[in-house]
């Protein structure tokens, strides 16, 4: 089920609703005023025809191309070359504090083993 104003704002947009849900919509109050406003708003926006300019299309392409669709260029070669190489370096000189701890050693093996019987070191009062 749509939430009720969306209802309204479907039929405004042309889409298809339930009769029934439409007329339980209408009968809620404020139905009328949102109606309205989805139908001023619409032909406020069909009647908005504001393009960019031509040049608008040249100037964003670059800002919006995905990164790998860009030429990688000589220089951008020699920028990986120093990552990689700043990368080697940081994992060779890593301090010992960072490096992994190395696991514990096993428990000694037990000198002696304490049994328990309930029956004769334990008694109820």
């Amino acid at each position: 089920m749509q939430s009720e104003f969306e209802i309204l704002s479907a039929l405004v947009d042309g889409e298809p609703v339930d009769p029934a849900e439409l007329d339980r919509v209408l009968a809620l109050p404020g139905a009328r005023r949102t109606l309205v406003e989805l139908a001023d708003l619409r032909r406020t926006f069909a009647a908005d025809r504001a393009l960019p300019r031509p040049d608008f299309a040249d100037r964003v392409r670059p800002t919006l191309a995905p990164p790998g669709s860009r030429s990688f260029g000589e220089s951008g070669w020699r920028w990986a070359v120093i990552a990689a190489a700043a990368m080697v370096a940081l994992a060779l000189l890593l301090p010992p504090w960072l490096a992994p701890a190395p696991a514990d050693p096993p428990p000694p093996p037990p000198d002696r083993v304490l049994r328990f019987d309930p029956d004769l070191e334990w008694t109820a009062s």
